[in-house]
């Protein structure tokens, strides 16, 4: 067997480590967003479906990825920043877009209203909902032609759990949340209701959800190309699709 020389074992060992700090480097910090399930949350397999989908599609790609939950305030301002390198769960804003380069949508915020089941509905504009109670969240980013409107009343409530219990007890006519997260608690949460209550067609508003990488990264362009390639290859197998049925959001 022949041996190898010392210059040729210090080469070696000069590439291994250089390949190693190379993969430390390559591993990508992620701001995700605490209390936001089933999208990103602490209690959520594999910290919410957001998350696992970024992990899985850039994983695909050659990335590795270590996610740190934080508040919405901390979580923008640190990928702006460049503290982290990706901010999960945004809506794309031009303000937004001088400081971080953002990924295809992986989902739409698409803002539906939750009815009895025995009560026709479909919502086409707010006339609609003339007469109507209807059903809040503290804080939300509603349409502004919504929270003006006087026709309609709009009643808060702490969480879409406690909405969709006053909804069922007829304390409310309608409810408004997000079809995915409408689709997840009655499925997780209070599948006791889903034979009372059902989705009205129509949407109040729609806003596409993206994933955004920081300008500071200096591979962000590629980062972003990596993952829209592999977002498209998982909508293709199924795969996509799982997680979604995994996370309750079908």
């Amino acid at each position: 067997m022949r041996k190898l020389g010392l210059p040729r074992v210090f080469c070696l060992v000069g590439l291994a480590l250089f390949w190693a700090g190379n993969a430390v480097a390559a591993k990508l910090s992620v701001a995700a967003l605490v209390d936001y399930p089933p999208f990103s949350d602490v209690a959520s397999p594999q910290q919410g479906f957001a998350n696992e989908l970024l992990t899985a599609a850039l994983r695909r790609a050659g990335h590795e990825v270590e996610v740190e939950m934080l508040p919405w305030s901390r979580a923008l301002a640190g990928v702006q920043d460049g503290t982290y390198d990706i901010l999960t769960c945004v809506w794309r804003t031009p303000d937004r877009e001088k400081t971080m380069l953002f990924t295809e949508p992986f989902a739409v915020n698409r803002l539906v209203f939750a009815k009895r089941t025995n009560e026709p509905f479909a919502y086409r504009d707010l006339r609609d909902l003339n007469g109507k109670t209807i059903g809040t969240i503290p804080g939300y980013a509603y349409d502004e032609d919504f929270l003006k409107a006087a026709s309609f009343k709009r009643e808060e409530a702490a969480s879409v759990v406690t909405n969709l219990r006053k909804l069922s007890a007829g304390r409310i006519d309608l409810t408004v949340e997000d079809e995915l997260i409408l689709r997840y608690v009655l499925n997780t949460q209070l599948s006791d209701l889903r034979m009372m209550l059902e989705l009205a067609p129509g949407a109040l508003s729609e806003n596409p959800l993206h994933y955004a990488i920081s300008r500071e990264h200096p591979e962000a362009e590629a980062i972003a190309r990596d993952f829209n390639k592999a977002l498209a290859e998982m909508k293709g197998d199924g795969s996509y699709d799982h997680l979604l049925e995994k996370h309750g959001m079908r």
